[in-house]
């Protein structure tokens, strides 16, 4: 009797292995169910993998999706009892995009501890992202302390020194020196590091000495070759609202192409002096596109060399606004609405 007892209890503690077929809303509903039970693989044929039919490609033929489809049921009563449906806020019938993030944001390894390093856009995103599936979240990184509030299972590690790792058994610790004590917390065990440290320029279809990973060096207004005319750059600033300085510089080529401006005699030298000056002067070469708060007065030089309207006020008036709340409140800034009143002027309103 207490042998049969032994044995069924030998039986129920080994973990059966399912395959589940097709990666749908179905398919992951099944997988994450009997994850913890069960060793789990899902099979799934198509090259988009997750999310079964909520795929749409218009030349996808036979499928049930269509361009314009929005759900005919409520968001708030489709979502998985254990996972909410957060965005769009605002919004209960949704588009077949919106149900496709949804599906994916539910394959997220849950009760994870990440790590987070660098913490400009696309690190403090990334961290609120992943603050609703993970255990904890660690946003490292060299600058001062965010003056927003942060959720519970976040935690800021921020004028940092240094950071080195040693992997154990598929786990990382994360060692970090810091010059503030106050965020010194010595070793942290993670699942996942991941580097929010920025992009390099990569132009593989040119020769290799016309760009380097960090910038493209010799350009006129950021736009032109000094050197070889006919080349122009368009998009290489950073920390810019882009579409609008994307057209300015496009008004400069074609101004330039039309034979209305032509480049100054000492562009070569200028640009090659304004690079060494501000390398010198302590700035990565990494950040020689980046303007900021510059990119207005380079704005209007755009758009002044090239003849055309200046972008209106309003722009920078929202801009600074934007970054002002998500300064404060990076949490739910996104939840403010803006209305263009006039050139220089506009209006918000917070939407719950």
């Amino acid at each position: 009797m207490s042998q049969s007892v032994s044995g069924c209890q030998a039986v129920a503690k080994a973990k059966k292995s399912v395959a589940v077929v097709g990666a749908g809303a179905a398919g992951l509903a099944v997988a994450a169910t009997l994850r913890r039970s069960c060793l789990v693989t899902v099979f799934e044929r198509s090259s988009d993998f997750v999310g079964g039919v909520w795929n749409y490609s218009s030349d996808r033929n036979g499928g049930p999706m269509y361009c314009r489809l929005r759900t005919n049921l409520p968001k708030e009563i489709m979502a998985y009892p254990d996972w909410e449906w957060r965005r769009p806020a605002g919004v209960s019938f949704v588009d077949h995009d919106s149900v496709l993030e949804y599906l994916r944001s539910y394959c997220y390894d849950q009760d994870k501890v990440v790590a987070l390093l660098g913490a400009a856009s696309s690190g403090q995103d990334i961290a609120l992202e992943l603050t609703s599936s993970a255990e904890h979240v660690y946003l490292c990184h060299r600058g001062p302390r965010l003056q927003s509030a942060l959720p519970k299972n976040l935690t800021e590690l921020y004028a940092m020194d240094s950071v080195s790792f040693d992997a154990n058994n598929n786990q990382f610790h994360i060692f970090v020196s810091t010059d503030d004590s106050s965020s010194a917390i010595g070793k942290v065990q993670v699942d996942h590091v991941m580097f929010c440290t920025g992009y390099d320029y990569n132009f593989p279809f040119l020769a290799s000495e016309l760009t380097r990973p960090s910038h493209v060096p010799n350009l006129y207004m950021q736009v032109a070759h000094c050197t070889l005319p006919g080349l122009f750059f368009v998009g290489l600033c950073t920390h810019v609202v882009p579409f609008p300085q994307f057209h300015l510089q496009s008004k400069l080529i074609e101004a330039i192409l039309l034979g209305q401006l032509q480049l100054p005699d000492d562009a070569e030298s200028t640009s090659l002096r304004d690079e060494a000056e501000k390398l010198a002067s302590g700035v990565p070469a990494r950040h020689l596109h980046l303007l900021g708060d510059d990119q207005w007065d380079y704005n209007d030089q755009l758009a002044d060399l090239a003849g055309c309207q200046r972008l209106p006020v309003v722009m920078r008036l929202i801009y600074d606004d934007v970054r002002l709340e998500r300064k404060l409140r990076l949490v739910d800034f996104r939840q403010w609405a803006y209305s263009i009143t006039g050139p220089d002027s506009f209006e918000k309103r917070f939407v719950s």
